[in-house]
C-alpha cells in the first residue's frame, strides 16, 4: 500500500512540475536540473506558472484516473461511485436553480401575482446533521424557498415557499428531488 503511494504522489509530482506554458519558466527549470539543484540568480526570478480551468480539469482527471487505476491494491472504495453522484446532483441542481429562477422572473415581471406561500412542514429521512444542513442549505439558494427552522430531534424541516399549491405535493417534491439525491451522497 504505501509502494502505491509513494508512486502515484512521485508521478503527480513530476506532472505538477511540467505545467507550464511559459518557455522562460521551462528553460530555468531545466537549467536548475542540469545544474543538480543549485540556486542561481535566475532561478529566484522564475515567474509563477498560471494555472487555468484546462489545468484543474487535467489534474482532475489525471488524479482520478490513478485512483481508477490503483484501487485494487489500495482496496474497494466508495470514491468512483460518489463523484458520479455528486455530479448528477450538480445537474440536478443547477436544472431546479433554472426553473425556479424562471417561476420568480415571470411572477416579478407579470402584474397578475399566482404567489401562494406557505410554510409546510416536510418529514425528513435523513438523519446525518451534514446531510440535514446541505439539504437545508440548497433549499435556502433556490429562489422562492427558504428553510426556516429543523425540528429538535432532526426529523422535520420546515421550509417557506412562495409557490405552493398544495402541502403534500410540495414535500413530495423536495423529498423526491432535493432528499433523495442528498440521500443517495451520503448513504
Amino acid at each position: 500500500m504505501p509502494e502505491v503511494v509513494r508512486v502515484i504522489s512521485k508521478v503527480l509530482l513530476e506532472m505538477g512540475s511540467q505545467r507550464t506554458h511559459d518557455p522562460m519558466a521551462k528553460a530555468l527549470n531545466h537549467l536548475g536540473r542540469l545544474e543538480h539543484g543549485t540556486r542561481k540568480r535566475a532561478d529566484l526570478a522564475q515567474p509563477t506558472p498560471r494555472l487555468s480551468v484546462d489545468d484543474l480539469g487535467q489534474y482532475w482527471f489525471g488524479d482520478y484516473l490513478l485512483l481508477w487505476l490503483a484501487r485494487r491494491a489500495a482496496g474497494q472504495s466508495n470514491y468512483f461511485k460518489k463523484v458520479w453522484q455528486i455530479i448528477r446532483f450538480a445537474r440536478f441542481f443547477a436544472w431546479q436553480l433554472v426553473l425556479a429562477n424562471l417561476r420568480v422572473t415571470y411572477e416579478i415581471l407579470t402584474p397578475s401575482h399566482t404567489m401562494r406561500p406557505a410554510v409546510v412542514a416536510v418529514p425528513l429521512d435523513i438523519t446525518r446533521p451534514a446531510a440535514i444542513t446541505l439539504l437545508a442549505n440548497i433549499i435556502t439558494l433556490t429562489p422562492g424557498t427558504l428553510s426556516l427552522d429543523v425540528a429538535p430531534n432532526g426529523n422535520m424541516l420546515y421550509v417557506h415557499a412562495m409557490h405552493v399549491q398544495d402541502a403534500d405535493s410540495f414535500q413530495q417534491e423536495i423529498k423526491e428531488g432535493f432528499e433523495r439525491y442528498v440521500k443517495e451522497i451520503f448513504e
